[in-house]
């Protein structure tokens, strides 16, 4: 791997991609002698690593937004059955279309 400044990356961004692309070198792009990123063949780049990661972190968004809607709605349904959450909310269903039948709203 080489290791290169990022300022030499932009004026030699051109040969740079030509070496990576037909020799397979590996660049390390440094901004004050800190690692920022890497330059690699397309071929070598792993793909299904990234989907992976991509995936995982939608699932942990989804289990946040579950958590969430646990914490906000905890007191409500805490001891509640969920059959009888169900009946209530078919209830209030009921109720609302026939208000709406017969005007009331």
């Amino acid at each position: 791997m080489i290791t290169i400044n990022a300022l030499k990356v932009r004026t030699k961004l051109g040969g740079i991609l030509d070496n990576v692309s037909k020799k397979g070198e590996h660049y390390i792009i440094e901004r004050m002698g800190k690692p920022l990123a890497v330059i690699a063949p397309y071929q070598n780049f792993d793909f299904k690593d990234q989907e992976a990661k991509k995936r995982q972190e939608r699932i942990q968004k989804a289990i946040d937004s579950i958590n969430y809607w646990r914490e906000k709605n905890i007191k409500k349904y805490w001891t509640t059955d969920s059959a009888i959450i169900v009946r209530r909310m078919r209830d209030e269903r009921s109720q609302h279309l026939l208000d709406v039948i017969e005007g009331r709203q």
